[in-house]
């Protein structure tokens, strides 16, 4: 199967999956025999139909993968010289049939680039994104693009921006869990721990078990003093999903914090195991080795 773009002038395209950590992006370059290919040789299984063939010369500045509601996009911004405005548009990889002409709709337009936001936000390009969220929002507010915006703005340090787009797509969606989980998550930056919690809980009301809601609310119960809340959280996120690395790593500063130095110990190797490469990793390394070593210290006779 091939990726071509015929008569095209491509940029770049980025492989984008938005669920690995970080982020991977592979360019796509045009090679010499106008098929795209990845630096693995792998091509993804998108052939462009023959409508494609009287778009010619079209200049192609945005071109980028992105993974969203666990389907692939190829969204495009391109450019004809009969075209005064770039057109947007986005190719499913499972439709082989589509075209570059595919849903030329202003709904069509704005999907396409929702998607090229969301996967310059996930790319950590904050600025672009940003610049495409002010677009679409000021065009027509929506729910999704609230909480979105609100996370990149979040990303930025700008905590108190975020709040506002999380507020504003909450009036517009009372239903969305997402914006009631960030929400709490820039409310506990800002120290207001109890209006925190209570958005915490009202995501879990909506979403059901999704460990790092509960995990985030263990921590902000951490920072209000409430540590037998906190474990009860920390256990839950655990239980909701064994290979979550962070619970591990909250519960066992908060069982240091109560003495139970054994289970720490405990907590903190298992999170390594899990997540060996992890920036804190270094620092959780020597926690253990500290930990291990008062645990000798309390076993020694006296």
């Amino acid at each position: 199967q091939v990726m071509q773009f015929r008569d095209m002038e491509l940029g770049e395209a980025f492989t984008l999956n938005a669920g690995a950590e970080p982020a991977w992006a592979t360019i796509l370059r045009k090679s010499g025999d106008g098929v795209a290919r990845d630096d693995r040789g792998e091509v993804h299984d998108v052939a462009l139909s023959d409508e494609v063939r009287p778009v010619e010369s079209a200049s192609l500045s945005h071109a980028m993968w992105v993974c969203h509601d666990g389907e692939w996009k190829l969204v495009l911004r391109w450019t004809t010289p009969r075209d005064h405005e770039p057109r947007w548009t986005s190719l499913d990889p499972a439709r082989p049939d589509d075209a570059l002409v595919s849903d030329p709709t202003p709904d069509g337009d704005r999907r396409a680039r929702a998607l090229l936001a969301s996967g310059l936000h996930s790319r950590g390009d904050l600025g672009q994104a940003l610049q495409i969220y002010d677009e679409l929002i000021e065009e027509r507010e929506e729910a999704s693009l609230l909480n979105n915006r609100g996370a990149a703005r979040a990303a930025q340090g700008d905590v108190e921006g975020a709040i506002q787009d999380y507020t504003r797509a909450l009036a517009l969606d009372t239903g969305l869990a997402q914006a009631y989980s960030n929400r709490g998550n820039a409310l506990t930056k800002l120290g207001r721990y109890g209006d925190a919690i209570s958005d915490y809980d009202r995501a879990i009301e909506l979403a059901g078990d999704v460990a790092p809601i509960y995990c985030n609310r263990g921590l902000t119960r951490k920072m209000v003093g409430d540590l037998p809340g906190s474990l009860e959280d920390f256990d839950l996120a655990i239980v909701i999903d064994p290979e979550f690395s962070p619970g591990y790593l909250a519960r066992g500063g908060v069982r240091a914090l109560t003495g139970d130095i054994r289970g720490a110990v405990e907590d903190l190797e298992h999170f390594l195991e899990i997540s060996p490469g992890a920036p804190q990793s270094g620092q959780v390394r020597l926690a253990v080795r500290r930990l291990q070593a008062a645990l000798t210290k309390a076993n020694r006779p006296s």
